[in-house]
């Protein structure tokens, strides 16, 4: 009797040895094709920086803007020396671990054979490998939330009340890496109540847990940035990216920001987010503002519009609905799309939303069974967070463990039903068509806007080829793609697009510049002209840094600051800009400025060891001793002996206290 109790271990060990087999093949495949791992994009190259920063012990200044759990985390890697790369790892192990949740809680559920299904079912699931080898909390985020699931669903089956604590200080967890699973608990802690649930006198201990948690993240902004922001103070923004005239459902960037110009020029780019919004906020409000305040601007912004656009609102609601239960993966920072063309052993792991959700529907999906509460609130929760907000495929992601618990218990049934000729055609019919729908009616209507989150895609790869990685021919074939793409799809009377291909093509002319071909350049500018679009375009040549140089001949450092900065907007690869540039703010005194611009210009730079001394000696001069100590001591590994290196060390170490 003990061998079959001995051998069940067998079917998941071999299942889940398969998903670590795919994870590797694809991670491979990725470092070979894609330069992402080395160069990250969007959220992930922020994420980066921040972690950099407070390794090297640098304190965030103010409430945290962006939710604080994840930069942290990532810190934690760094400072074992090895980089990111114990990122990934941890990254791959918690993949794993949330997929092995999935089986334990569909056996629970649903028996051992509905379990094996469901095992297989996450493990083959496209979306979790893929975030897995990215710099973002998703990961994290989907692991906290399926354990928290696994904790609630003990909590009924064993009526143990004190099994709520660990799962409120988990969810709290996962709440201060995204705020949208403080939705999902709350949900679960009313559900648990007006279902009266085995074990729901205990939910004031997860409430309390989860509040403890996220209860040391607003004390600490309270005490940091003098203001009341629980988690972080983009919440407003990001609810009126989701909601205002020209919200499509997706991550876009609202009108005003198209509209909006600080010092000559847009704040599109996603580091330069926070700026925009405090600086539009108070632009109309005609003073300061607190980060809490910027935030309710943003708020009230977009309840102003639903409540005076009720219809426009309905029917923004219905896309989003359509968008969450697509197929269609809406990409943020990275595009699905694109690494499953470039990526061969993703294609492997070929289970969709779409199959999942047709699964699930067919089985217990629409069942009032109690004991499955955990996991209607994940996708109910998911659900509201993606319809209060925008649909994005890694706020959808936390949504794919519970989904596949409940479709392996679907595909058992229908094979149950089956096999023993007791298949009802209605359960069938009802999958199939919600199959279909969501892989091709949901799609269809997404085609554009698909097309051009693609052409997104390709410019971002691009630019990482051509400012990171230096492989000039890959850029020039990213950005023509990219190009291409626009320019079948694009809606003239839309300005935001026109504004993208423009930019698109003024950075695919900066690439011909830069390789001396200056016909093409001229070509390029011309068609990024066309568009009309208020672009700031490039005048391409040395004029800019000759005048620099020409006003410091003058000692009109003034001027001379004015033209390197429009040097560097024009051009964000010109090292000898931010050299002089580095230079001239730190003679200023203006040394967190000098040392915020030269970061950025050691990201374009890595290994320019006068960009890496510059940047030592503005670190040590703003007060960050242990990031000079770093970099100054990257540059004697660079040039030994260095004598002002040495210097600067020997300063930052004093400082430290070494």
């Amino acid at each position: 009797m003990s061998r079959p109790a001995a051998n069940r271990w067998w079917p998941p060990a071999l299942i889940l040895f398969g998903a670590a087999v795919l994870r590797a093949a694809y991670f491979v495949c990725y470092l070979r094709n894609l330069p992402f791992h080395a160069h990250p994009l969007g959220d992930a190259e922020i994420y980066l920086d921040w972690a950099g920063q407070i390794a090297a012990g640098v304190q965030t200044t103010g409430v945290f803007y962006r939710a604080p759990l994840y930069p942290y985390f990532v810190a934690l890697a760094i400072k074992t020396g090895a980089g990111v790369w114990p990122v990934y790892i941890v990254q791959v192990v918690l993949g794993l671990a949330t997929i092995l949740l999935v089986y334990y809680i569909a056996r629970r559920l649903f028996g051992p054979t509905a379990a094996l299904i469901a095992l297989a079912l996450a493990a083959l699931a496209a979306p979790l490998p893929f975030f897995e080898s990215k710099l973002l909390s998703a990961t994290l985020v989907v692991f906290l939330i399926t354990l928290g699931s696994y904790l609630l669903l003990l909590v009924g089956d064993r009526r143990q009340r004190w099994i709520w604590l660990p799962a409120g200080i988990v969810f709290g967890a996962a709440a201060v890496a995204w705020a949208g699973a403080g939705i999902i608990f709350a949900l679960a802690c009313i559900w648990a109540v007006a279902g009266r649930t085995a074990g729901r006198k205990g939910v004031w201990l997860g409430i309390a847990g989860c509040l403890l948690v996220v209860g040391v993240v607003t004390v600490r902004n309270a005490t940091a940035g003098q203001d009341f922001v629980p988690i972080s103070s983009n919440g407003g923004f990001t609810l009126y990216q989701g909601n205002n005239r020209l919200a499509a459902g997706t991550l876009a960037q609202p009108p005003e920001m198209f509209e909006f110009k600080h010092e000559g020029r847009f704040l599109t780019a996603i580091a330069e987010q926070e700026q925009f919004e405090k600086l539009y906020a108070e632009s109309l409000a005609g003073h300061a503002l607190r980060p809490s305040q910027v935030s309710a601007f943003w708020a009230g912004r977009a309840v102003s519009w639903v409540v005076h656009n009720p219809g426009a609102f309905a029917l923004l609601l219905g896309r989003k609905l359509v968008l969450a239960l697509s197929d269609y993966e809406s990409p943020s920072d990275y595009n699905l799309d694109l690494e499953l063309h470039m990526v061969w052993p993703l294609r492997l792991a070929s289970v969709r939303f779409g199959l999942l959700l047709a699964l699930a529907v067919t089985g217990p999906l629409l069942s009032r069974e109690r004991r499955y509460w955990p996991l209607y609130a994940v996708l109910l929760g998911t659900l509201a967070a993606l319809l209060i907000f925008y649909v994005a495929d890694r706020y959808r992601l936390p949504a794919y463990p519970a989904l596949a618990a409940l479709a392996g218990a679907g595909a058992y049934k229908l094979w149950r039903a089956a096999r023993f000729r007791k298949l009802r055609p209605l359960p069938v019919v009802v999958g199939v068509a919600l199959l279909l729908l969501s892989t091709v009616a949901f799609t269809l209507p997404l085609r554009r806007g698909s097309e051009l989150l693609r052409a997104g895609a390709y410019r971002n790869l691009a630019e990482v080829w051509q400012y990171g990685s230096s492989q000039p021919q890959k850029a020039e074939a990213a950005y023509r793609t990219a190009v291409d793409i626009y320019e079948k799809n694009v809606d003239p009377a839309s300005r935001q697009e026109r504004l993208a291909q423009a930019e698109t093509c003024v950075l695919l002319a900066r690439l011909y510049a830069q390789s001396e071909r200056q016909d093409l350049a001229q070509a390029m500018v011309r068609e990024a002209a066309a568009f009309n679009t208020g672009l700031a375009l490039p005048e391409f040549g040395p004029h800019r840094l000759e005048l620099a140089r020409a006003a410091l001949a003058q000692a009109d450092t003034a001027s001379a600051i004015v033209r390197l900065s429009e040097t560097l907007a024009a051009d964000s690869s010109s090292r000898d800009a931010y050299l002089m540039l580095g230079g001239l703010l730190g003679a200023r005194k203006q040394h967190e400025t000098a040392f915020d611009m030269l970061s950025r210009a050691v990201r374009r730079f890595p290994d320019d060891p006068a960009l890496l001394f510059n940047l030592s000696l503005a670190a040590l001069n703003a007060g960050h001793y242990q990031v000079a100590l770093d970099r100054a001591e990257q540059v004697l590994k660079l040039v030994p002996g260095h004598p002002w290196a040495k210097t600067v060390a020997a300063r930052a170490r004093a400082k430290l206290g070494r």
